[in-house]
């Protein structure tokens, strides 16, 4: 038996990424971003070959990924984003994250940002693998009949089955 596993994802940030037009404004709202469209709007080749501005919309491209542009994300998208990615792939790291955002986006301060984030992640940080050693008592089980010990393990984030299925819940007896 299969249960759909409910992360709590909020999909907002989706909706107005794929809605060009929102975004369009959003961006004219930030004065940082809005100078850098003033500077592409009057010269989109002299001024900066790393912004582009398209259908109002302004595209970055790192100087050495030529064919590689990305959306520019207005301040009030940031910490969506951040917290989008993080959630959506199963509470992620610092390096993992990043990567996933940098794919699409532009963010500036981007390590910072995810660091801080992720470091008020509450589930992240229950779960989190520790770095230091861990002194424990060690004891052994004697165990004499089926069931007298088992075990579960979550084992995903996989592809997304037909079903919104990521995860596989494994319960075993040790005996």
């Amino acid at each position: 038996m299969v249960n759909v596993i409910s992360l709590s994802i909020d999909k907002s940030v989706c909706k107005v990424c794929k809605d060009l037009t929102i975004l369009a404004e959003l961006q004219k709202t930030y004065p940082r971003i809005q100078k850098i469209r003033g500077r592409t709007a009057q010269q989109p080749t002299v001024s900066d070959p790393k912004y582009w501005l398209v259908d109002d919309i302004l595209f970055y491209r790192e100087v050495g990924h030529v064919s590689e542009w990305k959306l520019v994300l207005p301040g009030c998208l940031k910490k969506r984003a951040i917290q989008y990615t993080h959630t959506s792939l199963g509470h992620l790291g610092v390096e993992k994250c990043m990567q996933q955002i940098k794919k699409a986006y532009h963010l500036k301060n981007l390590g910072h940002k995810v660091r801080k984030f992720i470091a008020c992640c509450d589930t992240r940080q229950r779960v989190k693998f520790p770095n230091r050693a861990i002194k424990t008592e060690e004891r052994s089980h004697r165990l004499t009949k089926p069931g007298s010990l088992c075990a579960t393990d979550l084992f995903g984030s996989l592809p997304t089955s037909s079903g919104d299925v990521k995860y596989i819940l494994v319960c075993y007896d040790v005996f």
